[in-house]
């Protein structure tokens, strides 16, 4: 059932009704979901300071800054990190109540709040450099209540208080000018309320205030003073408040209000149309539109407070967060439901931010932080059903292979080799027995490769021929005496060279790298030797993988623990990178995992332990990626592939990641 709260007001003006509706929050249910998503939390219990959240921004670090009603917070992905007073500290933040945050195109973070003023964070030493109002300075802040900045074109910043005008900050001089020496002479506005200030990218100044929106052309004196000229603009009154606004990609600039619904503005005649859309004008009637963000879609994100009013009374209803496909004009709604756990945390937004990954940050009155991953969305996930006969049986799967039939073959880590039809949705599995030597060798698989005529599967206990006519197996052991030793392992993958036709090589676990002939079914292992110099110098004779790249026709490259070990395919002998604490250039840890060639001829080796690495081959140099030097979220890679635009994703052990190489 759904739930109405009611407030009872008597005798109050309509503006003043509308400006306490804005300082007042409840959680609810009001529209329906068209497509139910899941949003991951972040709250007190995570480390957050506060669950009261009023603004979100991403650093060019990559850090999330968060605005709260006790203290700002810097979230790292894993952890948070809070700023608040520290009494007698003057570097420290002025007071906890932060409401408004904003990066500048050169990387600071300004920001500011009720009773604050306005601050800038010091990267260097983590302390602030606080700016408030002196009434013995007419250079100072005008006001102490700061609710909103932006930034021009020279860098210098906009400042609007709630109740005491705007300013523009010369961040060179650190000098205000207030508001009284930038309009023209005799020019009207009503700053008891305002709600926002943005200069676009066409260089328009946009203030929302309390019945008018604001817009000004902008110009500048010799000494660098802006002037404002008012651009008289059609429908630019309003009956309360023009309460949010969102310049999108292609630079359209939206404005939200308080119950007047949503408005577009149009450049070529000056005129700000009602956006309509269709089933939805009532429900726009009704919304307090407290932020607005667009993505990269074309889609435009809605959150406030939904609120219906009559005579003496009003009902609040929690309105969660809209999304607007501005190609369709369609409207999906993500309501919170106490009831679903993957649900948006509360009904009441009153923050939006898209990040640089394209994550949706959701601001709630008092429920913390909702995430929004629709990159998440994407994934089918096939989870092991021990109920279902017909299901998915192994927990972990190591390798995958496609083969022309569309039949996708798994190598499992409990349950054998696997064969998945996808249009009968069946699997199948082959699984070792010890009473028949035509089965797999091993239920512990770890790679498949295909020859063209059989499948070739590595296991912990030897490498597996597979027959997919007759479903038969036959194994093959480098130590045939002991067929459970560990150097019968075969580990990621295996690899036949076309001027080597009849070889499969790959790495293991015990016995280096080793040469197999399929013609034979003869062995050649490569391994330690201390009285070499030019053998493998993995005293475990382990290797993980190995790579060959046409661009090195003589050499095979093997992933180790000690390094890449590069096999010289004529000379049958081995050269080496390994990392070296003294040197910043060279490989950054030895814990080799994968490698790949770009189209630049730059090889990139995922590590287990020191994150990716980009070898130029003219300069033998390593260029380290990391968790301490980029956005990398965990420094365990275990391998990379390109897409069609160049970026670069790899597999951590924090999810996926997708890079992009040129930036």
């Amino acid at each position: 059932m759904k739930t109405k709260y009611k407030l009872l007001i008597r005798s109050i003006p309509k503006t003043i009704l509308v400006l306490a509706i804005l300082f007042f929050f409840c959680s609810s249910s009001i529209y329906t979901q068209n497509k139910p998503v899941k949003f991951e939390k972040l709250s007190t219990r995570d480390g957050l300071s506060q669950n009261k959240v009023f603004s979100i921004v991403q650093d060019k670090l990559g850090f999330i800054w968060i605005a709260t009603e006790d203290g700002l917070n810097r979230y790292d992905g894993y952890k948070f990190k809070v700023y608040k007073n520290i009494p007698g500290d003057s570097t420290s933040l002025r007071l906890n109540m932060v409401e408004t945050l904003h990066i500048t195109e050169s990387g600071d973070l300004w920001l500011g709040g009720r009773l604050n003023g306005l601050s800038k964070f010091n990267y260097e030493t983590e302390s602030f450099t606080n700016y408030i109002n002196d009434h013995a300075d007419q250079n100072s802040l005008i006001g102490n209540w700061v609710i909103d900045i932006s930034e021009d074109v020279k860098g210098n910043l906009w400042i609007a208080t709630r109740n005491r005008g705007f300013d523009y900050l010369d961040v060179s001089t650190n000098k205000f000018y207030h508001m009284s020496n930038i309009l023209p002479p005799g020019y009207e506005m009503n700053i008891d309320f305002l709600s926002f200030i943005h200069q676009d990218n066409e260089e328009y100044l946009w203030i929302g205030g309390v019945g008018k929106l604001h817009i000004f052309s902008i110009t500048y004196s010799n000494n660098g003073i802006p002037r404002l000229k008012p651009v008289k603009v059609k429908n630019q009154k309003f009956n309360y408040i023009a309460s949010s606004i969102e310049e999108d990609n292609e630079g359209n600039v939206w404005i939200g209000t308080n119950k007047e619904g949503l408005f577009l503005f149009d450049r070529s005649n000056n005129v700000l149309n009602s956006y309509n859309i269709k089933g939805a004008d009532q429900y726009f009637r009704n919304l307090i539109m407290m932020t607005m963000e667009s993505d990269k879609e074309g889609n435009l994100w809605i959150g406030g407070l939904y609120s219906e009013t009559g005579n003496d009374v009003i009902f609040f209803k929690a309105n969660g967060v809209m999304k607007i496909d501005l190609k369709d004009r369609s409207v999906q709604n993500f309501e919170h439901d106490p009831k679903i756990e993957s649900s948006v945390g509360s009904g009441d937004i009153i923050a939006l931010h898209i990040d640089r990954t394209g994550v949706l940050w959701i601001g709630t009155f008092l429920a913390g932080i909702s995430k929004y991953d629709k990159s998440v969305i994407k994934f089918k996930i096939f989870e092991s059903d021990p109920d279902n006969p017909n299901g998915l049986q192994a927990e972990a799967m190591r390798g995958f292979y496609e083969d022309e039939n569309e039949k996708l073959w798994i190598a499992s880590t409990n349950n054998g080799l696997i064969s998945y039809d996808r249009v009968k949705d069946k699997y199948h599995y082959f699984q070792y027995d010890p009473n028949s030597e035509k089965t797999i060798s091993s239920n512990i698989t770890s790679s498949i490769y295909d020859d063209g005529k059989y499948l070739w599967v590595g296991t912990l206990g030897g490498l597996n021929r597979f027959d997919k006519r007759s479903n038969r197996f036959k194994r093959f052991y480098v130590d045939s005496v002991n067929v459970f030793s560990i150097a019968n392992s075969v580990n990621y993958n295996i690899v036949e060279l076309e001027d080597q036709p009849g070889y499969l090589w790959y790495g293991s676990n015990g016995a280096g790298l080793v040469k197999f002939n399929k013609t034979d079914f003869s062995f050649k292992t490569f391994t330690y030797d201390p009285e070499n110099e030019n053998s493998l110098n993995n005293r475990d004779n382990f290797v993980r993988t190995v790579w060959y790249s046409e661009s090195r026709p003589n050499e095979l490259w093997t992933g180790t623990t000690h390094g890449i070990n590069i096999f010289d395919l004529e000379r049958e002998t081995f050269r080496y990178y390994v990392h070296d604490p003294r040197d910043t250039n060279s490989l950054s840890h030895d814990n080799v995992m994968h490698f790949y060639e770009d189209e630049k001829g730059y090889i990139w080796i995922s590590t287990y332990g020191g994150g990716l690495n980009r070898f130029d081959p003219e300069t033998e140099m390593f260029l380290r990626f990391t968790e301490m030097n980029s956005s990398l979220p965990n420094n365990g890679v275990y391998g990379v592939l390109p897409d069609e635009n160049g970026n670069l994703w790899m597999s951590t052990n924090n999810g996926i990641s997708r890079f992009d190489p040129n930036t």
